[in-house]
């Protein structure tokens, strides 16, 4: 692979010259067509990252989600990688496993390659760091600091509790993320009030969201208590799966969240309430690639399918 001493040594210049012409920086026309002659017989690549650091700005958009197991978080991913490839864009990915340390270490690294912009789904607001680069949040609302993309959880909420409510169940079980996450504790707080208005019984487990033994050690806890619920809120997929795989009780009403792939290959019988992953993905790329527009949040629907 050609470097840029290469090009330097076969256009007869300074590899201090060959950086100008990179960075668009003063280069005389002559030399200008030199360089690019040298460039294009090598079939040399610049670096996108030493540019980056030259130019305090690289082709990079920086992604923290809490884990790429969960399928929901995986899609999300592949979807704002499709759309920066088509930029010309790459991504640095991280997964934080929802530890504020391994969020702010992966914030630092994306301010220190002089990244465009992150997408982050941290657990954490992070008021602490100081971050003067565009910060869209999406899935994980942190109110009015950082510029939001996802759906309104409160009304996720309300949209359980109707559908248990629909089906005749009195008595729900809700199997949740962890309550540090803000998705769950909006979730549940639209499930409480909810059933308050309605005087429906709901008990809420915590749990993870992508840890499979952590959730088969909650699920499993259940097991004596499960007969009583004729109603059961599975947090998202994996939840799901790790409970249909314990065959834990079937014979209540289910539901889960998020309506990836896995819904329609898994779960016929099991009503899903479906995120618009899709959509969230290219908002919230466009909301940081258009960072001085005014949209400071963006609230999609879900569907039950």
């Amino acid at each position: 692979m050609a470097t840029i001493n290469d090009v330097a040594a076969l256009a007869q210049v300074s590899k201090a010259t060959v950086s100008r012409y990179l960075n668009n920086k003063s280069v005389s026309k002559k030399t200008k067509i030199i360089i690019k002659k040298a460039i294009d017989e090598l079939g040399y690549v610049p670096s996108q990252i030493a540019q980056g650091l030259s130019n305090k700005k690289s082709n990079i958009i920086g992604i923290i989600v809490p884990d790429i197991i969960n399928p929901f978080f995986s899609e999300l991913v592949s979807q704002i990688e499709k759309k920066a490839i088509n930029d010309n864009c790459s991504c640095m990915i991280f997964a934080s496993n929802n530890d504020i340390d391994i969020e702010k270490k992966s914030i630092q690294t994306c301010i220190d390659y002089s990244v465009q912009g992150i997408i982050m789904a941290t657990s954490n607001i992070l008021n602490d760091m100081k971050i003067d680069i565009p910060m869209v949040a999406i899935d994980r609302d942190y109110g009015n600091s950082i510029k939001y993309v996802g759906i309104d959880n409160k009304k996720v909420g309300h949209i359980i509790l109707d559908y248990f409510i629909k089906e005749g169940c009195s008595k729900i079980l809700c199997v949740m993320g962890p309550t540090n996450v803000t998705t769950t504790r909006e979730r549940e707080q639209g499930i409480v009030d909810k059933a308050l208005q309605h005087e429906i019984e709901v008990d809420f487990i915590n749990t993870s969201y992508f840890d499979i033994d952590k959730i088969s050690t909650d699920i499993m806890n259940l097991k004596n208590e499960n007969i009583k619920y004729d109603g059961i809120f599975l947090g998202n997929e994996i939840i799901c799966l790790v409970y249909l795989k314990l065959r834990m009780k079937k014979d209540c009403v289910l539901m889960s969240m998020d309506g990836t792939f896995l819904s329609s290959l898994l779960f016929n019988d099991i009503k899903v309430i479906k995120q618009p992953i899709i959509e969230m993905a290219h908002s919230a790329y466009q909301m940081l690639l258009q960072w001085n527009d005014q949209t400071e949040r963006i609230i999609l629907d879900v569907e039950v399918i």
